[in-house]
């Protein structure tokens, strides 16, 4: 219990850390590319600038957490791999899930005039499509270990996986999109560039940041007991 405290702590800090980092990201770079017209657009809320701020903060809080409950999940499995092999291919996978995947199917739209995220069928389906890309992976990585334990060779293997992708991705784009209507196409290209980069900030930072604090934890407890923890450094 005393490590998964540990462990989710890290997370919180990490991830809390990271989306401030993530949201002033935004709010430096992607905001004032909207391309909305509008006092909102011109001029800047400061209402709605704390808001990114608080935005990004509590998205980072809340991945981070999540992310610490899988990272213990894999740490039960296997307690002796070393602490950036496990923490930078976890985050990885979950920008490629949680931001990549659903990005792909439908690229975020600027805000109105009125500071409001656009509407549409696109933005109803939202969740369902984080939900989609964070069970494909989970699934093609179950099927790939329980074939593995069936015996099947690599090809198996590895052409399940494919498929169970594929999958994915075809459930994805069998969603409704949100066209961005009004918004000048230098303008929504560079939108859509830097929000992207803003959630690979997010995760960059968190895996860097859960993976250093794990790093400083580890080298404390060896000093302290005298027992080496890997870390891969």
């Amino acid at each position: 219990m005393n490590i998964l405290l540990s462990l989710l702590a890290r997370g919180a800090a990490a991830g809390g850390a990271a989306g401030l980092v993530s949201g002033a990201f935004s709010y430096l770079l992607t905001d004032p590319v909207s391309g909305r017209p509008g006092p909102s657009a011109a001029a800047g809320s400061p209402h709605r600038h704390t808001g990114i701020l608080m935005t990004g903060t509590v998205t980072g809080l809340v991945l981070g957490v999540l992310f610490a409950t899988v990272y213990a999940l894999l740490h039960r499995r296997d307690p002796d791999r070393a602490i950036w092999s496990r923490t930078l291919p976890l985050a990885a996978a979950g920008f490629a899930a949680v931001g990549l995947l659903p990005f792909l199917w439908d690229p975020a739209g600027p805000p109105d005039a009125g500071g409001r995220a656009p509407a549409g069928p696109g933005a109803d389906a939202w969740p369902t499509a984080v939900a989609v890309g964070l069970v494909t992976p989970v699934l093609a990585r179950f099927l790939h270990r329980l074939m593995a334990e069936s015996g099947h060779g690599a090809t198996v293997r590895r052409l399940t996986v494919a498929a169970v992708v594929v999958l994915g991705l075809g459930t994805l784009f069998a969603f409704p999109g949100s066209p961005a209507v009004g918004v000048p196409a230098d303008a929504l290209r560079d939108f859509r560039a830097l929000s992207l980069s803003a959630t690979a900030v997010l995760w960059a930072g968190l895996g860097l940041g859960f993976g250093a604090l794990g790093l400083r934890s580890a080298r404390t407890r060896t000093a302290r007991t005298g027992t080496a923890v890997p870390t891969g450094d």
